[in-house]
């Protein structure tokens, strides 16, 4: 994922942007997008809401447009995914999208406005108080692009560098900001603003001027390039390995080779692996502890003991055994480790909001503060998968999420890795995965000392059901501080920097068969982790299996009531109370079992019997397997498919189909996806408020004579939702459109946001308690970027419904795959040490980093070519908070072949969770709340812009609503219909305007406090593409540089910020808009002031793409 931006970092409630409109080509697995961002929170409390336009595209958490609950569609005209034409042409005439984002003052939704139509809104209720509950505190502005690390990346806008300027360069212009009046003011000086590219040798952002024979208004330009290529071959990726492997095998004294085919090194205890470790560049290393705990010693009276190194294998001193890693272990490792021990990633977060699929876990756990742990591990060997493991440890830990630190020890079989036999493994971290520890020796940090017992070496023989049982004993424990003059440290040191003991260190152990194996030293860890003692032991095992597999055996495969010699279990547990002490076995009920699939793996303790020495914790299962296959079914891909398209395409009033082969549904408002969600349970539809003479004289009308505005929706093999609100309680199937999409109108109470759990009792706002004057895109896009048409003569909702695309099963395939691609930009600002990885990732975006409550933008219009594994995206992004807080929303246009064929669409996505568990793409999940029945999520956008022609934007906001006191006259509202009204003064939501169009919202009880409950943190905009590494990039925006200016690059603009809840949106100063480009080689973006050819100050942005990771 890469991303070039422009980013605005200050308090807001809103933003306008004209983001110029693209299709940049992208692959099957590629995407890119320009979008505006507002976001609030950092780390897991970031919360974003972000819009634009999207060239082709999927996501790896959050959700994009309406497909999952969240956003609440209004609008009859904008759905969400509609595809964007027309789109610009390098030099020629040049499209965008007005987007404005904006908080609501009264009920705080933050709502979404395209080309002036106000689309729809984020409920309040989706953020929190940390997030984008009161505001944002970051507009970004810009383009995302995604490719797969073995594709060239894909162009980002227009595919040009910013310096080409207009008609080259995608821009986003029209930059303003809501300020805590609910005032659109204008956008601030571009010295306020900071460019940001991930990957700046593709893509790039730049800040320009406007000029009035060019680029309305200062522009960022992120235009997306990538100069030069770097091919990844085969013969490329050996070399890799042999270079690991030359890292990683050290140079062998001595080396054997065992009955099973492995190959032992006896290497100088120097140099193994461990002292590579910064953080033990001066170690001296402790041959053993201060003082050896006679607890340590295997006291088991049950289980067999196992034989060590074979006849014949004995290293000398001064060294130590290591299993020599290869080739296989190296790729099988990687393949280990993407599939992670997710249990351990479980405990560490303190709101167990980990994705635990494919994983189940059966386990004992004692959580009270101890130094160290024993325990007996008994011995099996299930039958796995070439894609599955079956393990069991104990483990260590302490600390939550990203300070989350443990060490664990124990026996896996994975096929792959091990030819499906029982082996010795650990593991660690100190930041809970993020970037340290790994699995056995294949990284710095543990120190081996023991000349017996290599890690990874084969356990043998394992137990038999109902026949002899072997046990793998293993203690850690950290050792005790000695006091200066202690006699400890009274040592002879037989070899340099060598010690058999140091009374100072307080390093953790592990002890194998009473053997000291080695140590992970205490360097390695954190005053708020285990530097100083443990809060959790836990026992047990973990099985893994893609979903498409029957579960594997755990433990021995049976239940724990069968007992000895037929369950797994773990005895002698003991615990270290006091650090130095002596080991004890803890009371019964301080171990809590614990089971992630009872129905398939039980966890039971049983007390001190004749037969367990000790008290035992009993585990394990036989999985999905003939004795186990009434207790769990695994559904076909095909069924689960059928499931989530019944989920997620709700009964259809009425349905077009566009000559692309897109389906559009008229829906019931009440019924869309977003009220699916649990936030959203008693959620109220807001529609934008305008005088009530003038909606009842608009109502009156639409009984007689249906909207004739019309929508080119130009897609081919998606199906679109529309929503608009109505009491029509029949079916009606409506013409297929002219580009193939069958549009739905469905009841707006029967969306899928009402799926979502919190908004089981929501009331829907049919239109925020006011509409800002500022979400009107007053510079009317004809001047410069053209505005889009909606929907096609003879398509028009009903009352009462919402207008959807009508999801398809390639959506879902699609869907997946974008899913697992990502939006690494908004991964990449929501954690505070932006460790995330951007492999195959470009962006160019211009970001806003500081409290506001809503953004505004009209997104320049492109359609990059991109390849099927690519995407490129411009977007606008609200957010807040940081890693699993991190909360956001966002709304912009996206090319991504297999989704959409290579056509430019509207799509918007969210999460409340950084990714983790919450929040999609469009409407496939509940959540956003769709009132338009004029602007599905997802339509095409056409025509776009032209290299040196017409120019096409799409407009978009995104803001909060203002919450009212009781007593205002706001909560003065006639119902209309049941659940059903104009406005709810008391919500916040974040809505989504788009060409003016109230599309919908995000519930405000969608976030928390530390997200977007109550403002947003950042806004960005901009481009981001993905391209795999094999492949070039491809084009960002335009595919030009940001340097051509307007009509040939990629440009935001109309860029404005919403300071103050409820207040208007204004131009931030240029300098709080910061331009930002990973690849600025390849995509840049850069601001430019207002002109009288990019409306207000304008952030170009974009690249040619061309570069290979």
């Amino acid at each position: 994922m890469v991303f070039a931006t422009t980013e605005y970092r200050y308090y807001n409630f809103g933003a306008k942007v004209n983001l110029s409109i693209w299709e940049p080509e992208v692959s099957p697995t590629q995407f890119s997008s320009e979008s505006l961002l507002m976001a609030d929170g950092s780390k897991e409390q970031f919360q974003g809401i972000r819009a634009g336009w999207i060239a082709d595209g999927f996501i790896k958490t959050g959700c994009y447009n309406l497909l999952c609950p969240g956003f609440v569609q209004v609008s009859k005209r904008i759905p969400l995914d509609i595809l964007l034409q027309h789109v610009s042409t390098y030099g020629g005439e040049i499209f965008d999208v007005g987007i404005s984002i904006y908080k609501e003052g009264n009920t705080r939704n933050w709502w979404l406005v395209v080309y002036d139509e106000k689309v729809g809104y984020w409920p309040n209720s989706l953020f929190t108080q940390a997030g984008l509950a009161h505001g944002a505190s970051l507009l970004s502005y810009g383009g995302e692009v995604y490719s797969p690390v073995n594709e060239k990346a894909t162009s980002m806008g227009s595919g040009h560098f910013p310096s080409e300027g207009y008609k080259k360069a995608a821009y986003v212009n029209g930059l303003r900001v809501v300020n805590n009046h609910g005032d659109l003011v204008f956008w601030k000086p571009l010295f306020h603003v900071t460019l940001f590219s991930s990957n700046p040798n593709c893509y790039k952002v730049k800040k320009k001027r406007g000029r009035h024979s060019e680029v309305w208004e200062e522009a960022v330009a992120l235009i997306l390039v990538a100069e030069g290529h770097r091919k990844i071959l085969l013969e490329e990726d050996e070399k890799e390995l042999e270079r690991l492997l030359n890292y990683i095998n050290k140079p062998a004294i001595k080396s054997f080779q065992t009955e099973h085919g492995d190959i032992l090194d006896c290497i100088d205890i120097h140099k193994q692996l461990a002292f590579d470790h910064p953080l033990l560049k001066n170690h001296t290393i402790q041959l053993r502890p201060t003082t050896i705990p006679k607890w340590t010693i295997n006291n088991s009276q049950k289980g067999g003991s196992l034989p060590f190194l074979q006849d014949g294998i004995s290293c000398p001193n001064g060294t130590v055994v290591v299993k020599r890693t290869t080739h296989e272990d190296l790729i099988q490792a990687q393949r280990l480790k993407s599939m992670g021990f997710n249990y351990a990633r479980y405990v560490s977060s303190e709101g167990t909001n980990i994705d635990l699929t494919g994983f189940h876990f059966s386990v004992g756990e004692y959580k009270y503060t101890h130094y160290g742990a024993k325990g007996n591990l008994n011995l099996w060997e299930p039958e796995v998968s070439p894609t599955q493991f079956s393990a069991a440890s104990m483990l260590i830990a302490k600390g939550a999420k990203e300070k989350f630190q443990c060490i664990r020890a124990g026996w896996i079989v994975y096929q792959w890795l091990n030819r499906n036999h029982t082996r010795l493994y650990t593991y660690w971290t100190a930041d809970g995965f993020t970037k340290t520890g790994c699995y056995n020796l294949l990284c710095p940090g543990f120190v081996q000392v023991s000349t017996k017992i290599p890690l990874g070496f084969l356990l043998q023989p394992v137990s038999t059901y109902g026949g002899q049982q072997y046990e793998l004993e293993i203690s850690i424990y950290e050792v005790a501080l000695a006091s200066s003059n202690s006699d400890h440290l009274k040592v002879y040191v037989p070899y340099q920097n060598l010690s058999p003991h140091d009374g100072k260190t307080e390093d953790w152990w592990l002890v194998v068969f009473g053997e000291h194996v080695g140590y992970w030293p205490n360097s390695l860890f954190t005053e708020g982790g285990l530097s100083h003692g443990a809060s959790l032991a836990s026992y047990g095992g973990e099985v893994y299996s893609p979903l498409n597999e029957k579960t594997p055996s755990m433990g021995s495969g049976h239940f724990p009531s069968e007992g000895y010699h037929k369950a797994a279990y773990v005895n002698g547990i003991e615990v270290v109370y006091d650090i130095g002490g002596t080991a004890s076995r803890p009371p019964l009920y301080t171990i809590k079992t614990s089971s992630s699939t009872p129905n398939c793996y039980i966890s039971e303790m049983k007390p001190n019997t004749p037969e367990v020495w000790l008290d035992a914790l009993f585990y394990g299962g036989p999985g999905v397997n003939e004795a186990a296959q009434d207790r769990r079914a695994i559904l076909s891909e095909e069924e689960k498919k059928k499931m989530q398209l019944k989920a997620i395409n709700k009964p259809a009033i009425k349905s077009f189909k566009t000559e692309n082969g897109d389906i559009f549904d008229c829906i019931d408002i009440h019924k869309q996806l977003a009220f699916d969600h649990p936030l959203l349970k008693n959620h109220s539809v807001q529609l934008p408020r305008v005088t009530e003479k003038y909606y009842w004289k608009r109502m009156k009308k639409s009984w007689r004579d249906y909207s004739t505005i019309s929508i080119n929706l130009q897609s081919r093999a998606s199906r679109f939702w529309l929503v608009y609100a109505t009491r029509i309680t029949f079916i009606f199937r409506l013409p297929q459109t002219e580009h193939g999409d069958i549009l739905d109108c469905i009841y707006i109470h029967k969306q899928l946001a009402f799926d979502h759990p919190l908004l089981n009792n929501h009331t829907i706002q049919l239109r925020p308690t006011t509409i800002p004057k500022w979400t009107i895109n007053n510079h009317n896009n004809s001047q410069k970027g053209g505005s889009l048409p909606f929907l096609q003569d003879g398509i028009s909702c009903p009352n009462g419904t919402v207008a959807v695309k009508r999801t398809t099963h390639e959506d879902l395939i699609q869907d997946q795959r974008l899913k697992s691609m990502g939006f690494n930009y908004a991964k990449y600002v929501s954690s505070e040490s932006r460790n995330i990885d951007l492999t195959g990732f470009h962006f160019a975006v211009g970001e806003y980093k500081y409290h506001h409550y809503g953004a505004k933008g009209n997104l320049n219009v492109w359609e990059p070519e991109v390849s099927p594994t690519q995407f490129s995206a411009a977007s606008m992004l609200i957010a807040k908070g940081a890693i699993e807080d991190f909360q956001c929303v966002r709304a912009g246009w996206i090319v991504y072949q297999w989704l959409n064929r290579n056509h430019t669409r509207l799509y918007t996505y969210w999460t409340a969770d950084g990714f983790t568990k919450t929040g999609c793409y469009n409407l496939l999940c509940p959540g956003f709340v769709q009132v338009s029945t004029k602007i599905p999520l997802g339509f095409l956008l056409q025509p776009v812009s032209t290299y040196g022609g017409q120019q096409y934007e799409l407009g978009i906001s995104i803001y909060k609503v203002a919450l009212a006191s009781s007593n205002s006259d706001h909560l003065k509202v006639y119902v209309l219909y049941q659940n059903l009204r104009l406005h709810d003064g008391k919500t916040g939501d974040w809505w989504l305007v788009v060409f003016e169009e109230h599309v919908g919202y995000w519930p405000n009880s969608l976030f928390t406090e530390g997200g977007l409950s109550h403002v947003a943190t950042l806004a960005s905009y901009g481009g981001e593409v993905y391209s795999p590494l094999k492949e070039k990039t491809p084009s960002m925006g335009s595919g030009h540089f940001p340097s051509e200016g307007y009509t040939k690059a990629a440009y935001v603009n109309g860029i404005e910020v919403v300071d103050d809840i409820g207040g208007t949106a204004s131009r931030p100063p240029m300098f709080t808009v910061k331009t930002s480009s990973s690849t600025p080689k390849c995509y840049k973006s850069e601001k430019k002031p207002g002109t009288l050819e990019v409306w207000y100050d304008a952030f170009f942005y974009g690249g040619p793409g061309g570069c290979t990771s």
